[in-house]
């Protein structure tokens, strides 16, 4: 008697690459590009899905969770299969070990010409001294990183959510830690002190505290960036369950035209909802503010 096979239910990756395909066509975005990481990842995806567009530029990033050696080893054959350095799969296996191999995030940005971008985030909560030793393996001097100190002061905490990398096709990487303070009544003051400190556009800022109660009692998280040895000036800024239209109204202060509101408002139009499990505002000084917005899909 032949024992009945138990099959997994790809349902979930199914309605995913439903969305996934209309958001690369309503941006022109290749969706060929995407199949290597498709095939690698078939049952993460299946359980936690992530989309994201940037709205200036289109690109679309792909991102799934997973744990174990052999999820690390997948995605070092998926980086080695598209050009980057052994130096750069050596760093990325060395930390995975440091962390068990596990609550991994691995993403791909899809642009015009195909994947632009890998990224590889560990959302271990490391305390301070991992956090600086990430960052001088990649080169950053204690200088550039002193500032990770009194930013942790600001947002009362001890430690940083996550830690990532980002590499590009054309040779770069940019090193991001991730801060998240606590949700009470004070978080809003202590995001604006974070972000002050780190020096964000004013005028960004300004125009985030003109409806602090859109993001009163949401997860915030403040981000960082080093790449070629040095501390990228200002923050960037990620709201969870942002309503779009809060969203759209920060997009317009800021000059975004309307090809940019309708990629936000398409999010939220494939996923059948009125808001953005994250928005993500790049506060640079200098530089027009860019805004990326987020949805997921994850097993119950």
């Amino acid at each position: 008697m032949r024992t009945a096979q138990v099959r997994p239910d790809f349902g979930n990756l199914f309605d995913g690459s439903a969305r996934l395909g209309l958001l690369l066509g309503a941006t022109e975005m290749p969706w060929t590009a995407t199949v290597p990481f498709l095939k690698a990842f078939p049952e993460e995806l299946n359980r936690y899905l992530e989309l994201s567009v940037a709205t200036d530029t289109g690109e679309v990033g792909l991102m799934t969770r997973g744990e174990g050696k052999d999820f690390s080893h997948r995605f070092a054959r998926v980086l080695e299969s598209n050009g980057i350095t052994e130096e750069e799969l050596r760093r990325f296996l060395v930390r995975a070990q440091h962390f068990d191999h596990l609550n991994m995030f691995v993403k791909v940005e899809i642009g015009p010409n195909g994947i632009s971008e890998f990224s590889y985030y560990f959302r271990r909560r490391p305390d301070l001294p991992v956090a600086h030793a990430w960052l001088n393996d990649s080169g950053v001097p204690p200088n550039e990183r002193a500032i990770l100190e009194p930013l942790c002061d600001a947002l009362e905490v001890r430690s940083v959510q996550f830690l990532a990398t980002s590499l590009s096709r054309k040779g770069g990487r940019l090193d991001k830690a991730y801060l998240c303070p606590a949700v009470d009544e004070a978080t809003w003051n202590r995001i604006q002190s974070a972000l002050s400190l780190a020096g964000a556009s004013e005028a960004h800022r300004e125009t985030l505290n003109e409806q602090p109660q859109e993001w009163a009692g949401r997860t915030l998280f403040v981000t960082l960036g080093w790449e070629g040895g040095k501390r990228r000036p200002g923050a960037k800024l990620y709201i969870h369950g942002a309503n779009h239209t809060a969203v759209e109204a920060v997009m317009q202060s800021h000059g975004a035209d309307a090809h940019q509101i309708a990629r936000a408002q398409l999010m939220c139009e494939l996923h059948e909802r009125t808001v953005h499990d994250y928005a993500g505002f790049d506060l640079r000084p200098d530089h027009s503010m860019r805004t990326k917005v987020y949805a997921y899909h994850q097993d119950a």
